[in-house]
């Protein structure tokens, strides 16, 4: 079992710092920022909180839950038209008065497809809220549908007492009580001026929002609810989340303008 969606940010090669740290006992499990899911699939845990202020992503999840099959069956239709040009048609269809009879299993079918075969599996939207991440031309062997994976993310959603939500971060922060676990995965504080992907919606997410996210769990510590933040290894960062616990650790960017992956850190930061 692996994310269906490669996502900014991802963590799967993080895991081997982060599953480490996860308490071993855990009642309820709170992800406000999801994105592809590594550390979720992973866990064992009586009920979770999925969440993002992403409505595209989030309705992935929820026709994986519910419609898989008529997921695979939109996904085999892509497959077969597979092409730059049915690329940028399916991505400027969201800009016509059409789309909003589009059906959510058709939406999620997009937006895998245009995952796996956008430059990078990078999501980023413009200031009206568009995708507008160009086609990759050279990617060999691309994988666009593993509905054995799909299925497996059924069974994993509905058998975990999974509740999938589009709310803002805070709200689901909100809702933790002793005895469960916060994953907070936001997007990063930049590593420099060109390094930021916090596009993910055409809000953005700037200072206020990281300041309104600190505030929210150290409210969640003060009721001894146990977290692990992950953010850019920067000093901001450092300095930022004082009050808690900070390991430095090397990790490759996957999605990054630059050639040069390798030299970079990020910190966890935990309050237990």
């Amino acid at each position: 079992m692996k994310p269906i969606l490669k996502w900014a940010g991802g963590k799967t090669r993080m895991l081997k710092h982060v599953l480490p740290l996860v308490p071993k006992e855990i009642n309820n499990y709170f992800e406000p920022f999801f994105g592809g899911g590594a550390l979720y699939i992973k866990l064992k845990f009586n009920k979770a909180y999925i969440n993002d202020i992403n409505n595209e992503l989030m309705n992935v999840y929820q026709v994986v839950k519910t419609n898989p099959k008529e997921l695979e069956k939109n996904l085999k239709i892509s497959i077969s038209r597979d092409s730059e040009e049915y690329f940028y048609s399916l991505r400027e269809s969201e800009r016509k008065i059409s789309w909003q009879k589009v059906s959510d299993i058709k939406k999620a079918s997009r937006t895998i497809y245009l995952n796996k075969t956008c430059y990078g599996g990078l999501y980023r939207v413009n200031s009206e809220g568009y995708f507008n991440v160009p086609f990759a031309k050279n990617i060999n062997g691309r994988e666009i549908l593993n509905y054995e994976n799909i299925s497996e993310w059924n069974k994993k959603l509905n058998n975990t007492k999974t509740l999938i939500l589009k709310k803002d971060f805070e709200e689901i922060i909100e809702k933790s009580k002793k005895g469960d676990f916060i994953f907070v995965d936001p997007p990063y504080f930049p590593w420099s001026k060109v390094a930021n992907f916090a596009s993910y919606t055409k809000e953005g997410f700037g200072l206020n929002e990281q300041k309104r996210l600190r505030d929210s769990l150290i409210r969640a510590d003060k009721r001894r609810v146990k977290f692990i933040l992950t953010n850019s290894g920067t000093k901001e960062v450092y300095d930022f989340y004082n009050m808690f616990k900070r390991k430095k650790v090397p990790i490759v960017r996957t999605i990054a303008n630059s050639k040069n992956k390798n030299g970079y850190f990020e910190y966890i930061v935990k309050n237990y």
